[in-house]
């Protein structure tokens, strides 16, 4: 699996309580019985939402379509998507027009950060969704990909990483 590294130190302006049903687009966390962080990316646009799972394991960058009173209906906290920067690492990049993208990679097209999730219904092909407006990538654009990335909150010296994806082992 791809493992995220998930920075546990924020302060209070960095969040806001929320119930998933009910969150717009950003980080969440879910607080959850057994204190475990369930954490999740919610993408969207309008009514069509997405829940992207970060967490390592089977469904780690699956993509869910959240609609209406739906299972996810958690408590938890979020920072929100304005307050968020997406960073690819250099020497991670590759041209993405040409390669194809796995689940979990970050990709540049018109000035516009996607994140490449699996499909959860059919048969389970990547597509890519806008962070944050859930828009779907343009087939024709430029497109700069990024196995390693990082999303952080805050600037200067009250900068934080939120969470970060190391390249995979396997990564060219």
């Amino acid at each position: 699996m791809h493992e995220l590294e998930q920075k546990r130190f924020l302060t209070s302006s960095d969040l806001e309580l929320q119930d998933m049903r009910d969150t717009p687009a950003g980080f969440f966390t879910a607080l959850t019985m057994q204190g475990v962080a369930d954490e999740t990316l919610i993408v969207g646009k309008g009514e069509t939402r997405f829940r992207i799972v970060l967490q390592p394991g089977n469904w780690q960058f699956n993509a869910y379509e959240l609609i209406g009173k739906d299972m996810f209906e958690k408590p938890g906290f979020l920072m929100p998507a304005g307050m968020l920067s997406i960073e690819g690492e250099r020497s991670s990049a590759y041209d993405a027009t040409r390669l194809s993208p796995i689940p979990g990679d970050i990709v540049l097209s018109d000035g516009a950060w996607f994140i490449a999730a699996s499909e959860t219904t059919g048969f389970r092909d990547t597509f890519f969704l806008g962070l944050w407006a859930g828009d779907r990538i343009d087939g024709s654009a430029s497109r700069i990909g990024f196995k390693a990335w990082r999303m952080t909150i805050g600037e200067g010296v009250d900068r934080r990483v939120v969470c970060e994806r190391q390249a995979p082992a396997n990564a060219n």
